[in-house]
């Protein structure tokens, strides 16, 4: 194999590379934008009902719970 033709093998490999970073952040990035809009979401329409105050503390049981299944299993709340 010719010199030139390993370089711009590795050329085309290093581009399809960060072409596919590129794609994953910005996936990345709107899913998170998604699961924050609808946390907000949530919780807005919680204190419309008046189950939460300003801050987002919860001020009455609304029947749902958090099974633990989401987030760092290291924190545990004081419920659990």
């Amino acid at each position: 194999m010719a010199k030139g033709v390993g370089a711009s093998l590795f050329s085309d490999i290093r581009a399809m590379i960060e072409s596919s970073r590129r794609r994953v952040a910005v996936s990345v990035n709107a899913e998170l934008s998604l699961l924050y809009w609808n946390v907000g979401r949530r919780r807005t329409l919680l204190g419309r009902l008046g189950a939460v105050d300003s801050y987002g503390i919860v001020l009455r049981d609304t029947g749902s719970t958090c099974s633990g299944d989401v987030g760092d299993p290291r924190i545990r709340s004081s419920g659990t």
